[in-house]
């Protein structure tokens, strides 16, 4: 058994030993280590200077290049010895030994097109991993945003952005994964409006899925979303030719016809708000629709042919057109954007409810709470009822016959 004296000894040089360590921390301010480059080789050379053990020399690397990245955040510049960019360099040296990490292309990305501002050798990182990664969700998703929001794809070139999608949802392995690519599919449809041409392909997807499954259902609604729009754009440009011909507008039917592809029957121009039809149903005259298709009728056209005289059909959800505010306005698009509405509620309401340990009783007890999202309130086609602590909405009248799409 050790003597006291030799314990208090021990005590003694321990103390010493961690004072000393210690001291050389004292007024030092903390900072972020960054440095330069010291030692990149080739692609090729790393690959022969690693010796068989790609993977961990290209991690090992990689880690002692965040260094490296804070010395861009600094310096914002990576100018190597004898020219070149030390970031490219860098990162065709990390995916030539592991062309199988992910986190090397959304890294070369981060560097060259967040940090340095190039966004083309960002890009091209991210395509090529597409190419060694081709079921990898992440860069597909991170080079669908960059072709979005910094190339404006969806607004310049929205039939290349579609076929990258496309591409995109042929690449994806799993149900959900496709849903994903779906998503963005159908918010482009959405905001582009100028025709159907990505209905081909949702009804492809439509016609190989199960009927009434989740998958289903989802396709389904999508292609009535679409069908919906476009026949809300018909038919407003019909009500554009009825209102020109009923002088709503100072122009003749001649000079309509002649420019008709130069209105958007979408905006404000096409005339003024009051004058509208006594009848939805007077939009499609034969006079109207001669001169609002004068080469004939496109078949989306909600407007079939019944004994020789046109008839307009419902919308694609099964309801009537309506006019609203001088426009006409599919039923079911409204009723869809509602039951959007209450659905982000319901979710406010259930955080509410979790916060407040109870759920509310009725219907007038949740219109009284204070949310950050309150009650929408019903159209006046609806009623609220409370099921299972869920706001839900009953429409009056219900769908008929919606449009046959498998």
């Amino acid at each position: 058994m050790p003597r006291p004296g030799m314990l208090l000894v021990i005590a003694c040089c321990a103390l010493l030993l961690v004072g000393w360590n210690v001291s050389r921390f004292v007024g030092i301010e903390g900072r972020i280590r960054a440095k330069d480059l010291t030692f990149l080789p080739a692609p090729a050379i790393a690959r022969l200077l690693a010796l068989g053990h790609t993977n961990t020399v290209a991690k090992l690397r990689w880690i002692d290049s965040f260094a490296y990245f804070q010395y861009q955040l600094d310096h914002l510049d990576d100018s190597v010895v004898g020219g070149g960019s030390g970031v490219e360099r860098l990162y065709s040296t990390l995916v030539h030994l592991d062309p199988h990490f992910r986190g090397f292309y959304e890294h070369a990305a981060l560097n060259l097109a967040g940090v340095l501002g190039r966004q083309q050798l960002g890009l091209a990182f991210l395509q090529l991993g597409t190419l060694n990664l081709p079921h990898d969700t992440l860069i597909w998703r991170n080079l669908a945003s960059i072709l979005s929001h910094e190339y404006k794809w969806e607004q310049r070139l929205p039939g290349a952005f579609d076929g990258f999608l496309n591409a995109w949802a042929a690449a994806e392995t799993t149900e959900p994964g496709r849903q994903q690519v779906w998503h963005w599919k159908a918010g482009l449809a959405r905001r582009k409006l100028p025709g159907l041409e990505q209905l081909p392909y949702w009804l492809d997807k439509l016609r190989a899925s199960t009927p009434g499954s989740p998958t289903g259902d989802y396709l389904e609604g999508i292609v009535r979303d679409q069908l919906a729009r476009y026949g809300e754009r018909e038919l407003n440009g019909l009500l554009a030719v009825w209102r020109i011909r009923h002088g709503g507008l100072p122009s003749t039917i001649s000079e309509y016809i002649a420019n008709r592809d130069l209105i958007d029957p979408l905006s404000p121009v096409v005339g003024d708000d009051h004058l509208v039809p006594p009848r939805i149903e007077d939009l499609i005259d034969p006079w109207t629709l001669a001169r609002r298709y004068p080469d004939g009728m496109p078949v989306y056209v909600p407007v079939t042919v019944v004994s020789d005289r046109p008839v307009l059909r419902n919308d694609p959800f099964g309801l009537a057109w309506e006019l609203r505010s001088g426009r006409v306005v599919s039923q079911g698009l409204r009723r869809q954007a509602y039951e959007r509405q209450l659905m982000w509620f319901n979710v406010e309401l259930e955080r509410h409810a979790t916060a407040v340990g109870r759920w509310p009783d009725s219907i007038e007890q949740i219109s009284a709470l204070t949310l950050k999202k309150p009650l929408p309130p019903p159209p006046s086609d609806a009623r609220l009822e409370l099921r299972d602590h869920w706001v839900m909405v009953v429409w009056n009248p219900d769908q008929k016959n919606p449009w046959s799409l498998r």
